[in-house]
């Protein structure tokens, strides 16, 4: 992959038992290898979910986001403080990591050289209305089916085709009703992968 140029420069994270080994043999330049734990070492969760019965995330793993939720302030933070953000206390195994063949200066690396820039998200609190031209809101009007259904009231209880034509009338209508408040792409989309259902049952028959 170096050597077709594939890459610029690559960080590879491991969370699992002995994890250091898995780039130990790795000798393309401008590697970058961090994992939770060295050989002959095992790597483990962090709680157990009271709900669930099982741990959702592994003590590395938890101590990264935690890291990334409170250490991150600016674009300059270095990928090194994270790396020495591990500690066994918070680990119970030891994170090992190796700048293998790299030509910078490993002080100089940002994390942000590797994960997403430091961004700033205002949350709206209030119910947002989308509208198509930002000038107004569209009401939808749906217009009842045209199918008398009291038209076929029947008394004969043994009229096996009159029941059936009233289940086709009733599904129709319910699926009528579903139908006309679809947002007009997801409209286009059904009737789309209709027609090609449609096209391939024909093609077969053929």
């Amino acid at each position: 992959m170096s050597t077709q140029q594939r890459y610029n420069e690559i960080l590879f994270v491991i969370d699992t038992c002995q994890a250091a080994t898995l780039y130990s043999y790795i000798q393309a330049p401008n590697i970058i290898g961090i994992g939770s734990s060295v050989k002959d070492e095992s790597s483990y969760s962090y709680m157990n979910d009271q709900y669930l019965g099982i741990s959702l995330v592994d003590r590395f793993t938890h101590q990264t986001l935690r890291f990334f939720e409170s250490k991150i302030k600016t674009q300059n933070i270095k990928l090194l403080q994270l790396f020495n953000s591990y500690s066994y206390k918070q680990l119970h195994s030891h994170a090992k990591w190796d700048f293998i063949n790299f030509k910078r200066d490993e002080k100089n690396v940002k994390i942000t050289d590797f994960f997403s820039a430091v961004t700033y998200v205002e949350l709206i609190k209030h119910d947002i209305i989308r509208n198509i031209n930002h000038s107004k809101t569209h009401k939808i009007e749906k217009q009842s089916l045209l199918i008398n259904t009291n038209y076929y009231k029947y008394n004969d209880n043994n009229n096996m085709p009159i029941i059936i034509i009233m289940d086709i009338i009733k599904f129709m209508d319910n699926w009528y009703n579903t139908l006309v408040l679809m947002p007009q792409y997801q409209l286009y989309t059904l009737i789309s992968t209709i027609f090609c259902g449609l096209y391939m049952v024909d093609m077969n028959l053929y």
